[in-house]
């Protein structure tokens, strides 16, 4: 489904009508991370989508699987991990790790077909300092697979599909998106930008490169949990991104200010908090959300989401 180019875009999924720009929050399964468990049930009230790896996604049972839309990742990041190689199969490309059984494109893509409302191709990451012959293999995989995904994505299935982009500059930005844009994919989820926010200025160069060549279709990128960025990066053309940062820093004792879109100790809140409009902070104190504890940190997660939907500007689904 090709989206139409409008300041809002939109996709229809099999949980609903999933509207741009908007911010996913992360979240795990299986137990790695206890205090996703305690705070999934109240992220719906927050954000139109849930993002989760397909690390973790594996482990979901299916009556925990959200009521609104999902979008599982490739678990590309895995290309990382020491000791990952690269298994070549004709078509497509397999990540193997020493951690369990190969990361397949066709197991990845049947997995998000029966489980997400959107799923990104399988990738390859190119950190920054990857030598050019290395970075154009691995862009060339990871072509490879959304290739062979365009080609095997089930028609029937509501599952929406993105195709995995990887680059280091605007050329290979530009590369990458030429030769997937004609094909029929919903959307396309740039990867491998985390190493690279220090240096914004890369990513505004790969994100313009993309636009020149696609501009309708919703352009996710993954990993990206700085507000300040965040609504650059909507302001560059970026219709959405994920993080668990609103989660790590609450467990950090880490409080968002709404205003200046900075995460700060909260211990230097004080009385301010009561600026903030949020429920969490018109209703709680700040010695509250010191204490140790899961509801404690969940109540300091909870504004720290809404403070960035605030400061970037989004729509809230509460």
């Amino acid at each position: 489904m090709r989206t139409t180019a409008t300041s809002t875009r939109s996709i229809e999924t099999g949980h609903g009508r999933l509207v741009f720009p908007c911010f996913m929050p992360v979240t795990t399964f299986g137990g790695a991370f206890p205090l996703d468990v305690v705070a999934r049930p109240y992220l719906s009230r927050f954000a139109p989508a849930l993002m989760a790896s397909h690390y973790y996604a594996q482990s979901m049972k299916k009556p925990e699987r959200p009521n609104h839309p999902l979008f599982v990742d490739s678990g590309g990041f895995a290309s990382l991990f020491e000791g990952s190689s690269v298994e070549e199969h004709g078509d497509m490309a397999c990540i193997c790790t020493k951690y369990g059984k190969p990361l397949h494109p066709a197991e990845v893509l049947t997995f998000q077909q029966e489980y997400a409302d959107i799923g990104a191709t399988l990738d390859f990451l190119i950190p920054p300092g990857t030598d050019e012959q290395e970075a154009k293999h691995k862009q060339g995989l990871t072509i490879k697979n959304a290739l062979w995904a365009a080609g095997h994505h089930v028609v029937e299935s509501s599952m929406r599909l993105f195709a995995s982009l990887q680059a280091w500059n605007a050329e290979s930005a530009k590369q990458i998106t030429e030769k997937l844009a004609a094909l029929n994919f919903d959307g396309f989820a740039l990867g491998g930008m985390v190493p690279r926010v220090r240096t914004p200025k890369v990513i505004f160069e790969i994100i313009g490169a993309i636009r020149e060549i696609e501009t309708d279709r919703p352009l996710h990128v993954f990993g990206i949990g700085n507000p300040k960025l965040i609504r650059a990066l909507f302001e560059q053309g970026v219709d959405s991104v994920d993080s668990s940062s609103f989660l790590q820093n609450a467990v950090n004792k880490r409080y968002l200010d709404p205003h200046r879109g900075e995460f700060v100790p909260l211990d230097e809140v004080g009385s301010a908090i009561k600026a903030c409009p949020c429920r969490v902070c018109q209703t709680l104190d700040v010695e509250y959300l010191r204490l140790e504890g899961a509801l404690n940190n969940l109540a300091l997660a909870l504004h720290n989401l809404a403070a960035l939907h605030s400061y970037c500007g989004l729509e809230r689904t509460e």
